[in-house]
């Protein structure tokens, strides 16, 4: 009995660590405070009216009270630094790189790409993942083709191709 009660304590401390490290690995989520504070007067992300805008323009809006965005001063570094982030992948996908993509969309879960714990994935792999909801929803929500082939690319040559024997030199 008390060895069980030893391993439940045990299972729970896990767990409750495992939820901080998530939450922390995770950091601000840019797509949530942009659906909260910026979609109502630029669209939702998919067709925000303001694709790559920077954090020194936000930043600069806000302060001029560009648009009236002066409400929005009381909006901490770390938060306008998450909505620009996600604002460098929106706009048109041909346009995006595929690094950065990665950067913003999947390395708070699943490391930098140098060290990624998805490195191979394939765009069939990432469709299943985010139609499963394996990924975040809000990330799914702007992953349209071109922009999984462009994750995936970005995977394939993180996962280091095998060399064939008539490529050596």
């Amino acid at each position: 009995m008390m060895r069980s009660a030893l391993v439940v304590a045990a299972v729970l401390v896990c767990l409750t660590l495992v939820s901080s490290a998530v939450t922390f690995a995770d950091g601000l989520d840019g797509f949530a405070i942009y659906e909260a504070k910026c979609a109502k007067c630029h669209n939702g992300i998919g067709s925000t009216t303001i694709p790559g805008r920077s954090y020194s323009r936000i930043k600069s809006s806000i302060r001029t009270n560009i648009g009236g965005m002066a409400m929005f001063r009381d909006m901490k570094d770390e938060e306008l630094k998450a909505v620009s982030d996600v604002l460098l992948v929106s706009g048109d996908p041909e346009d995006v790189d595929g690094k950065k993509l990665y950067a913003v969309l999947c390395s708070g879960c699943h490391r930098g790409i140098e060290n990624s714990t998805i490195k191979g994935k394939t765009s069939d792999d990432i469709r299943a993942a985010a139609k499963e909801n394996m990924c975040r929803t809000d990330h799914a929500k702007v992953l349209d083709d071109t922009l999984i082939e462009k994750l995936a690319g970005v995977l394939k040559q993180g996962a280091g191709a095998p060399v064939r024997q008539n490529e050596r030199t």
